[in-house]
């Protein structure tokens, strides 16, 4: 049993590897609903547009949009982040989204609850560990 669990352990630290350096695109990040949107390691996102959901209570923040494996391999781990800005600029905080085993071709509806959304002016979107 201890043998399968450093198994399991090596093996999620070489797919963060792979997935970490994958999606490294270079790519400038996109805010609110800029033409330039990122793509990495096949994974491209097609559309994404924000709004605001909730009740009395609370108020969420939600972006969501359509993403596309565009490479010819199965993508085992796919992952959308999106940071919430206030209006003078400052980080309020990283929300995310992941799919697991999006094959070639295959479109992923996507939906990020921003949770951070005091004061949200605006965001930016990327994919994996784009920032």
């Amino acid at each position: 049993m201890k043998r399968l669990g450093l198994c399991v352990g090596l093996l999620m630290t070489i797919i963060g590897a792979i997935v970490i350096g994958a999606a490294c695109s270079g790519e400038d990040p996109v805010y609110g609903d800029g033409d330039n949107v990122p793509s990495a390691s096949g994974l491209e996102i097609l559309t994404h547009s924000g709004s605001w959901d909730g009740n009395e209570y609370y108020e969420t923040y939600n972006v969501t949009g359509e993403a596309k494996n565009t490479g010819t391999d199965n993508l085992a781990y796919a992952e959308i982040k999106v940071k919430s800005y206030d209006a003078q600029g400052a980080v309020l905080g990283t929300s995310m989204t992941n799919i697991t085993d999006l094959s070639p071709g295959q479109v992923w509806q996507f939906d990020v609850a921003v949770w951070d959304s005091d004061g949200l002016e605006s965001y930016e979107i990327a994919i994996g560990s784009t920032w």
